[in-house]
């Protein structure tokens, strides 16, 4: 076997919004030589010593040059090392406080589980890089910390802060009094683009260098710009039949992202909290119809850590993840667009739902009734009123079939009190940029303050009535 599961990059997101929320710091670490510490090979796997073989050390004689030798642990270039790092690197850890998280693998809590109390430290652990998240002040986390440098040889520890950023995963991370930042900037601005020339299809050289920058614009959007993850996707989705034309929009989406991180708008915040308030989850979709070139749909989603004041008007929020694809198959109207747009969310909700419950609450067995248990509440939010309409009524259901099962099962969750339905004007729609290239007004706004609001004002009422008359 040679699967090694690695910390998603969701709950890293997650993880650092609970931290964020609760005023906690950070600090990471870098294993070294991880590979050469995992377990034992369960195969026999032979090598030549090098043209001038090995010198005599502790225990072991002189190898000749040529001689052949058989690995016993693992070892750098075996397609199984990953797994076996991470296998021992899981036996280590299982004698501390920390439990990985079943859903979550390569994600670890302390404290709180069946006992009601609250989690102390989160552990996100991605092959040999660390995040350790905690109040660095807390006995218990220090004493974790201890642990931890015991068990591994690790170069050395990187508290998060405000004078430096610190990289984990290719990010740059800071924190202050206002929260955590993730940045991109640094990397953008490293971003090398080899100007072409010329018309038609691309040579398999000039492809390769459209891959390399697709590719190379694709990790800052995934990682702190959802504002331009529509524009990127959509360039990746032609890089079988690439053109001249299509490389020159790569470039001057290259300036895009210059110009957006020149107004800081690279970064992402996780806001510290009022602790007083309860924390709720909120989940935003959308999707277009067949506006695609195949006549395929683009979904979208952006979901947010925030407290339940978002419900009644603006409240600080974190955004622990979002994604765009395209359909599977032709969705030839707004509802069946909407409607397939929705069961994906709702899939991924309560799945971030869950992640954030144990990161906040610790790690408990999951139970069939597992949707209706989590001590974070959270809903889903719409811009679709005729899809808000038709789950809140028993009216009539679509007529096409795998429609009509998106909202039932929909509608099933939503009856039995799984998750919550709002809806919102298409203005204050935040997965909208998500599904269309378009100026992302909304967005801006949320890198100033990032701020999320549910609740309608009267003008928004005013507007929407206007429109239903009009419908």
């Amino acid at each position: 076997r040679t699967d090694s599961p690695t910390c998603p990059q969701a709950a890293v997101r997650a993880a650092k919004s609970v931290a964020a929320a609760r005023g906690w710091g950070g600090t990471i670490f870098d294993v070294t030589t991880a590979f050469l510490s995992g377990k034992k090979l369960q195969r026999q796997v032979y090598i030549r010593a090098p043209r001038e073989g090995l010198p005599p050390a502790e225990n072991w004689s002189a190898v000749e040059p040529g001689e052949l030798l058989r690995i016993l642990k693992s070892a750098y270039g075996l397609t199984e090392s990953p797994r076996l790092w991470y296998l021992e690197a899981l036996d280590r850890i299982k004698k501390t406080d920390l439990q990985e998280l079943e859903m979550s693998r390569s994600t670890f809590v302390a404290g709180g589980g069946s006992s009601g109390s609250a989690t102390y430290a989160i552990l996100c652990l991605h092959v040999d890089d660390g995040l350790l998240l905690g109040d660095l002040q807390d006995k218990r986390v220090q004493n974790l910390k201890r642990q931890i440098d015991g068990m591994f040889k690790i170069k050395a520890w990187k508290t998060l802060s405000a004078k430096e950023p610190v990289q984990f995963l290719g990010v740059d991370v800071t924190l202050d009094s206002n929260g955590i930042h993730d940045d991109m900037t640094q990397y953008i601005k490293q971003i090398k683009v080899e100007p072409l020339s010329g018309s038609g299809p691309l040579n398999p050289r000039e492809l390769t260098l459209y891959r390399q920058l697709v590719m190379r614009l694709r990790w800052p959007a995934q990682q702190a710009m959802p504002h331009l993850l529509y524009e990127v996707s959509a360039l990746a989705q032609r890089v079988s039949r690439a053109q001249h034309s299509d490389y020159k929009e790569a470039v001057k989406l290259h300036q895009k992202f210059v110009e957006e991180a020149s107004q800081g708008r690279a970064q992402l915040t996780y806001p510290k909290l009022n602790e007083k308030e309860k924390l709720f989850y909120i989940s935003f979709f959308d999707a277009s119809v067949g506006k695609e070139e195949d006549g395929k749909s683009q979904l979208g989603s952006i979901h947010f850590l925030t407290t339940e004041k978002a419900r009644s008007g603006p409240a600080l929020a974190s955004v622990v993840e979002f994604s765009t694809n395209k359909s599977s198959r032709v969705l030839r109207s707004s509802m069946s667009a909407e409607s397939c747009s929705m069961s994906i969310c709702v899939d991924r909700h309560l799945y971030g739902r869950l992640v954030l419950d144990r990161l906040l609450y610790g790690n408990r067995p999951l139970d069939e009734d597992w949707r209706l248990s989590m001590g974070l509440d959270g809903g889903v939010v719409t811009d679709a009123k005729s899809l808000y309409d038709h789950l809140n009524t028993t009216g009539q259901l679509p007529t096409e079939r795998q429609t009509m099962l998106d909202l039932l099962v929909a509608r099933h969750h939503l009856e039995a009190g799984a998750y919550m339905l709002f809806w919102v004007p298409t203005h204050r729609q935040h997965a909208d940029g998500l599904t269309k290239k378009m100026v992302n007004l909304l967005w801006q706004a949320f890198c100033r303050k990032p701020m999320v609001s549910l609740r309608e004002t009267p003008e928004e009422k005013t507007l929407e009535d206007h429109r239903r008359k009009l419908r």
